[in-house]
């Protein structure tokens, strides 16, 4: 799993509560296996209770979109 782009929204209904992030895998089945590796890392868990102290952060649980590149991406 690596982090690649964080975004924010331009809209000032959605700028100040919403974060927009990509992370790219190597494949499909390494999906489940990254996260769950992420959520028991002992770093990570130290993070975030200390951001957590004075309450949760997010509103709701992120969601999850995957993608493909198209053919006619730059980025191809």
């Amino acid at each position: 799993m690596r982090s690649e782009m964080y975004w924010t929204p331009t809209s000032e209904a959605l700028k100040d509560t919403t974060l927009i992030y990509l992370i790219s895998r190597e494949n499909q089945g390494a999906v489940e296996r990254n996260w769950k590796e992420f959520q028991a890392d002992p770093e990570w868990i130290k993070v975030r209770d200390t951001s957590e102290a004075d309450g949760k952060i997010l509103a709701k649980p992120p969601e999850r979109v995957f993608m493909t590149l198209t053919d006619y991406s730059p980025g191809k």
